[in-house]
């Protein structure tokens, strides 16, 4: 899934999917200037709770999403 969120004229783009070869989640952060942050996670629950964080985070420094988020089709396990 790739989100984007807005504050005045800057944006974010928060991207998650899963490695299918390393099998783990990916958390990728990258701003309009191209300053990116990758964080990888063995499981789901890690996963989970490290996105509420972000979100909340986004949140409190007033990033607002815009728009819906995007399908990205390889992004998730193939089995």
């Amino acid at each position: 899934m790739l989100w984007f969120y807005r504050r005045d004229e800057e944006l974010i783009t928060v991207e998650t999917r899963f490695d299918d070869a390393t099998r783990e989640y990916v958390l990728i952060m990258q701003t309009d200037d191209h300053k990116k942050t990758e964080e990888r996670f063995k499981d789901v629950v890690t996963f989970k709770d490290r996105l509420l964080t972000a979100e909340k985070k986004l949140a409190g420094e007033r990033w607002t999403q815009a728009g819906p988020p995007v399908l990205l089709l390889d992004g998730w396990p193939r089995g």
